[in-house]
């Protein structure tokens, strides 16, 4: 897979953003954040929990309190990470674009990538003003070892080409893991162990979520 040195993206100093439902957070959240973060050399990541997200209207999400909570369990361990419940706060359908408008306004003077997963690059023109998105923001994408890798290449030379926007394909693997498979696992009362922070393991039997 090619990506470019960092030498050769932006100087400006760096900020990751990085939204989703986080129902519940996992670590495949958390290692893409990190990994992103250390690659790119970002100040830090905010993790922006969705109200709710656009591709998610008619599907029960938990709480936005135990999300939140759930979500303050697992970053802070972690320097690089902080919570944003700006999306939360808002209300209504949370479109990254306007996200992003929001970040751009709070931090005039840094360079925002938003941290994504490869399937949601190859669809990013679809979504709700994705191509003004594509031109006012770069991107961190992060791939399983699973993914068509070519495909992915191939997109990011299509992007760049039509919108001029950075994209950079995180070399570290995201783990295999999704938060459908956690709630699924805690229905069926299978362990979980090892796919959510202990803390978070704790919180989701104390408060009896997904079972």
């Amino acid at each position: 897979m090619n990506s470019e040195p960092l030498t050769k993206i932006k100087d400006k100093k760096r900020i990751g953003l990085m939204g989703g439902t986080f129902d519940p957070v996992h670590f495949a959240h958390t290692g893409l954040a990190l990994a992103a973060a250390e690659e790119l050399g970002f100040e830090k990541v905010i993790m922006i929990p969705a109200f709710i997200q656009p591709f998610k209207r008619n599907k029960y999400v938990t709480s936005d309190e135990h999300r939140l909570e759930m979500l303050r369990i697992a970053v802070e361990q972690y320097d690089k990470l902080e919570i944003s419940t700006w999306e939360i706060e808002k209300g209504g359908i949370s479109y990254t674009y306007d996200t992003v408008m929001h970040f751009k306004e709070e931090y005039p003077d840094k360079d925002l990538w938003f941290i994504m997963g490869s399937d949601s690059l190859m669809k990013l023109e679809n979504w709700y003003k994705g191509t003004d998105l594509l031109r006012i923001c770069s991107f961190a994408v992060g791939t399983r070892p699973m993914d068509d890798t070519s495909k992915l290449d191939e997109t990011i030379h299509i992007l760049k080409a039509k919108y001029g926007t950075e994209i950079y394909p995180i070399k570290q693997k995201m783990l295999p893991i999704n938060s459908t498979m956690v709630r699924d696992l805690l229905e069926r009362e299978e362990p979980i162990s090892g796919l959510v922070l202990p803390g978070v393991e704790n919180y989701i039997y104390e408060n009896e979520l997904y079972i």
